[in-house]
């Protein structure tokens, strides 16, 4: 199980249960997003607390329970073990791409921080 932050590319909403593929490197797991836990609001610099879904092009964080170990890395430590793509089981398409870690909650507090409106 890990914690991601993934970027929504599908016009198919994600919600908490869905089943998906998770492709690191070469290697493809089956795998559940258990968790939605915040969604990116752009207009506001801030993160919106268990938004139930994400839609296309919208940012969050989530956790992935996968069925198989994937050897993971945080991004801000690596970028190729960092990164992965979210993929539809059904039809092959890519549904999200992701990042290990929780770069949204440095990039808010940095704001807060700066003061920025």
């Amino acid at each position: 199980e890990f914690d991601a932050t993934v970027c929504w590319l599908s016009d198919k909403p994600l919600t908490p249960g869905a089943r998906v593929l998770v492709k690191h490197g070469t290697r493809t797991v089956q795998a559940i997003v258990t968790e939605l836990r915040t969604r990116f609001d752009e207009q506001n610099l801030t993160t919106v607390e268990d938004p139930g879904t994400l839609t296309l092009n919208e940012i969050g964080q989530v956790t992935v329970r996968a069925t198989a170990a994937v050897p993971l890395d945080d991004y801000t430590n690596s970028r190729r073990m960092g990164s992965f793509l979210v993929i539809d089981v059904a039809d092959g398409s890519t549904l999200a791409a992701g990042l290990i870690g929780d770069p949204l909650t440095t990039i808010t507090r940095d704001v807060a921080l700066a003061g920025v409106p």
